[in-house]
């Protein structure tokens, strides 16, 4: 997390409202997002895939298909945040 927006958001919250929330709190929610990104780009092929006669079937994801060519940056950005919850959870 970057000075700016750790700055920002303690200027957000009262000082009893901070005192309440714990860094680690923030940090453990903060890890989620990109994971809800992927969920939200990736949602849409997983139903897809499901049902032959919908909209793409599974035959048509083919390595043309933006979604597969960037299937190693989703796999590396999952692998990040997941070891990222994974340290902040046990630590």
């Amino acid at each position: 997390m970057t000075k700016a927006i750790e700055k920002k958001f303690r200027d957000s919250l009262t000082q009893t409202e901070f005192k309440q929330l714990s860094y680690a709190d923030f940090k453990r929610s903060s890890a989620l997002v990109p994971l809800i990104i992927i969920a939200m780009v990736t949602f849409p092929h997983w139903v897809y895939t499901r049902y032959p006669d919908g909209k793409m079937t599974p035959t048509e994801y083919t390595k043309d298909l933006g979604i597969i060519q960037e299937m190693g940056t989703v796999a590396a950005i999952l692998e990040k945040e997941t070891r990222s919850l994974i340290y902040t959870y046990t630590k």
